[in-house]
Formats: C-alpha cells, sequence, structure tokens
C-alpha cells in the first residue's frame, strides 16, 4: 500500500498511512544519523475511529539463509505452530501442546544445504529487547533492539527452501501470540486501543560485525 513520506531533517524521514478496514493511523518515522551503525525507527499506531478496537502489532524483519545463519534471541522457550516439523520434536511440542527450551539446534543454526522446510514458532520468556541474526559466511550481522514491555513475544518464521524455493526467515517482536487476532481475543492476550488512544515505540535496526558470543547492545549499537 502507499504511504505518505515527509522529510524532517537531512537525516530523518516521517512514513504515515490510514488502514483500509480498521480505522487507523500508522506513522513510522526513520532517522539514520551521520556515522551512526543503526537505524533508529520510531513507530505510533492511533484509533482515529469511534470505537475501540483489539489489536495485535508485530515488526516483520527478514533475512536470507546462507551457509552460516545464526539465531540470536534471549529467550527460554519456543512454541512450535506449523510446518514440515522440526528434527527430534516430541509429540507433544509438535501439537503446540508443550514448549522446548530455547536455543533449539535446528532452528538456532541453518544452512542452505539444510533439507526442504519450513516452519512457524513463537518464542517466549524473553528476558531482554534484542536478537540478531549472524552469518559468518559473509562476515555480516543484523540486531534489532526495542521495548520487550510492548514486544513479549518474537514469532519466528522460517521458509529454507520448502515452501516455493525461498530461503528466509523472518524473526518478529510481537505484542501477543498466537499470531492470528481472533485467537489472541480468546487467549486475551490481544490490546485494545480506545478512539484518540495510541501506542509507540522505538526500535533500533543495528548492522555489526558478527562474533561468536552476543549479550546484548548498547546505546551506541555496539555488541556487548
Amino acid at each position: 500500500m502507499p504511504w505518505t513520506a515527509e522529510q524532517l531533517s537531512p537525516f530523518s524521514v516521517k512514513f504515515s498511512r490510514k488502514g483500509v478496514i480498521t480505522p487507523f493511523l500508522l506513522e513510522r518515522t526513520m532517522t539514520l544519523n551521520p556515522d551512526a551503525s543503526f537505524l533508529e525507527v520510531d513507530y505510533r499506531v492511533t484509533n482515529i475511529g469511534t470505537t475501540p478496537f483489539p489489536y495485535i502489532w508485530g515488526i516483520h524483519p527478514t533475512f536470507p539463509i546462507g551457509n552460516e545463519t545464526k539465531l540470536h534471541i534471549p529467550a527460554k522457550k519456543v512454541w512450535y505452530v506449523d510446518g514440515t516439523g522440526p528434527v527430534g520434536g516430541t509429540p507433544d511440542f509438535l501439537a503446540g501442546k508443550e514448549p522446548m527450551d530455547w536455543p533449539m539446534a535446528s532452528l538456532a543454526s541453518l544452512s542452505e544445504k539444510d533439507p526442504l522446510s519450513w516452519e512457524y514458532y513463537y518464542l517466549s520468556q524473553i528476558s531482554v529487547g534484542w536478537f540478531a541474526v549472524t552469518n559468518s559466511h559473509n562476515d555480516s550481522g543484523f540486531a534489532m533492539s526495542y521495548d520487550v514491555k510492548i514486544f513479549p513475544n518474537i514469532h519466528v518464521w522460517m521458509v529454507n527452501g520448502g515452501w516455493r524455493g525461498i530461503r528466509t526467515i523472518a524473526v518478529e517482536p510481537w505484542t501477543a501470540m498466537p499470531s492470528a487476532l481472533d485467537q489472541a481475543i480468546t487467549a486475551g492476550t490481544a490490546g485494545t486501543l480506545q478512539p484518540n488512544e495510541s501506542v509507540a515505540s522505538s526500535v533500533k535496526l543495528i548492522a555489526f560485525k558478527p562474533q561468536q558470543t552476543i549479550n546484548g547492545f548498547d546505546q551506541n549499537g555496539q555488541p556487548q
């Protein structure tokens, strides 16, 4: 869908658009300061209608799967949702009845040489708001730092050649799980926006050189 763009400064642009069915205004201000190693993104979603509406909200960065792709996420549990099924999953895990401990080897480390697969997961019990995706083969690292109080869950959509030959992984901070709004309403995890009420949050999209262990990122976007 088309967005309205407004340049706020030489280093900052604001994008906005309204919902098509649900009456909301989404605003996204992106700032890249000189010499910074991160792009700062400020989000705001406002109910511009006359009645409350329920919502779930996720941010969806997506990455190519290469020969040495690794996920670094400070979560404790992983839930299986759908897909071709990971190697070594228990029947209750594959049925979505119970989680497994994170990291799970078949998802935390990926290669384009793996058997064709696609899978969807929820990660929970996340202690701090950051994640990273690295690829030592091409010496690249990407991270997002975010407010874990607003986005307490991460959804992972992994397609490693098992759907249309695509090799990509989306690592998505979300306000809730499950990922379907009707299911989140039933589970009591959906949020509600009153008329003229907003929910807002800022994230940093960080570029860095990969390293073996990552324990978070400082205010300047440097890995710790």
